[in-house]
């Protein structure tokens, strides 16, 4: 087996610091594991793959307004300039799930003692199946709500690196499909001091991905009729409004999960991701405000070393929610590190069109050349 495939305990903790435009942030460390479509009304660039893409049980927003401007308003000037993106692409409208998780974790935990913590996360909706005897372990469902669908955190960058490749490879059982195919963890050493070789971007031909920083910005902040049809602009807050969002459960009239402060168990991770119905990005994302606070594909640099991965949005219960909602915040967290309210959601090319599809479109081009020259 690789040692990209060793799994340690995710008891071996230390200290490590975390640097952003949001601050210094302590957390616990654990050694852990174009194409170009022609159509009859002009070209639509596309991150596409001439190879099937899947669904799988993702809810994907298609992301368009393709050569948007940057953001250009807002409290901070770190971000100015972020979030151009010149392709299309698609963006899971929700968080990566404890259901989704669970049957991720539950193809390797499985197979052997020595991965009984393969994977598992801070916050969840699963729990050890007692009724499960071996090898390792297996995960169920907890008691609660809509278990399924609660938000995933407490898991390094890497972990979420290594879940994308499993999908990329079709979620195979074996533990070399962990290994490459969206990020190719070889490349992976370092530490914050001397910095992380880890390679900066996914590979070509990556079917799925981690989010750029100008992928999420757009995604959650930017409306492509902000100010009137097809007249686009940059929100501040991921509601698509310049107003903080209201802290609170969503059955009492809260919109986000962020500054609710229970004692006990935190309730407020027991809210399952789209329980806000209609606070929403505007291309539709839930929980971009509350949930799992979210990992970026970015580096954060230190001179010209990688040391730390990016994350924005908040979490279910920071206080400070208001403030790095903002379009112009970010965290880091070194890619082998665990940052407890940390999860992700997922990018994913844009599956090709079939064949008869794309005859039907020259076709349609021909004749409306032909209807033209007539």
């Amino acid at each position: 087996m690789s040692e990209a495939c060793k799994w340690k305990s995710r008891f071996d903790i230390g200290r490590v610091g975390v640097v952003g435009v949001v601050g210094v942030v302590g957390v616990r460390r654990v050694a852990v594991r174009s194409a170009v479509l022609c159509f009859a009304s002009g070209i639509v660039t596309t991150q596409a793959l001439a190879v099937p893409v899947q669904d799988y049980d993702f809810d994907w927003a298609t992301i368009g307004a393709v050569g948007n401007g940057g953001l250009d308003r807002g409290p901070f000037t770190g971000n100015y300039g972020r979030g151009a993106v010149d392709y299309r692409y698609r963006i899971s409208k929700l968080e990566t799930t404890t259901a989704q998780w669970m049957e991720y974790v539950n193809t390797f935990s499985t197979q052997g003692d020595e991965y009984a913590s393969f994977g598992a996360p801070l916050f969840w909706g699963a729990q050890a199946d007692p009724t499960y005897n071996g090898p390792g372990r297996r995960w169920r469902l907890r008691s609660v709500a809509d278990a399924e669908r609660l938000p995933v955190a407490g898991l390094t960058w890497r972990e979420s690196a290594q879940y994308v490749n499993w999908l990329h490879n079709g979620k195979q059982s074996g533990f070399d499909s962990l290994v490459t195919g969206a990020y190719d963890s070889t490349t992976w050493g370092g530490n914050v001091r001397d910095g992380f070789t880890d390679e900066e971007r996914r590979l070509p031909g990556a079917k799925f991905w981690i989010p750029t920083m100008d992928e999420w910005m757009k995604a959650v902040y930017y409306d492509q009729n902000k100010n009137g049809a097809g007249d686009g602009g940059w929100w501040i807050y991921p509601d698509g409004s310049d107003t903080a969002l209201i802290s609170g459960f969503p059955d009492e009239g809260g919109e986000t999960s962020g500054g609710i402060d229970t004692t006990g168990f935190p309730e407020e991770w027991n809210i399952p991701l789209g329980a806000y119905e209609d606070v929403v990005t505007p291309w539709g994302l839930w929980d971009a405000s509350g949930g799992a606070m979210e990992y970026l594909e970015d580096f954060s640099t230190l001179g010209t070393l990688n040391v730390a991965r990016r994350n924005m949005g908040s979490w279910a219960g920071d206080q400070g929610y208001w403030f790095i909602d903002q379009a112009g915040g970010f965290g880091s967290t070194p890619p082998d590190d665990w940052y407890p309210y940390t999860g992700f959601r997922i990018v994913s090319a844009i599956p090709s069109p079939g064949t008869n599809v794309i005859v039907y479109s020259l076709l349609l081009g021909s004749i409306c050349r032909r209807r033209r020259l007539g």
